[in-house]
């Protein structure tokens, strides 16, 4: 089991990873949860980069957070996912 310490030192790295640090790159999809900010509902998910890497990525894209909310809802984690950006939309493949 981790400790409390691995998830505060992931979070403490500056800022935190953001859906831009990962495009154009496959990914792994662990786990997420949704969460309702100041300015919407926004998504926080685990990500795990091609060296293994674990991520949690917030986002307020609506195209990702639905397809999140489908991938729960199916219990179909984990998946895998490149995230493209379109213009100002994030788009997956």
């Amino acid at each position: 089991m981790k400790r409390l310490a691995e998830y505060a030192e992931m979070q403490a790295e500056g800022t935190p990873p953001k859906i831009v640090d990962i495009l154009d790159q496959e990914v792994t999809v662990t786990a997420v949860q949704f969460q309702n900010g100041k300015f919407g509902e926004y998504a926080l998910f685990e990500v795990a980069d091609k060296n293994g890497e674990m991520l949690r990525i917030q986002t307020t894209g609506m195209l990702v957070i639905d397809a999140l909310k489908h991938t729960d809802a199916e219990n179909g984690f984990p998946v895998l996912v490149t995230f493209r950006r379109k213009d100002r939309t994030y788009t997956m493949e």
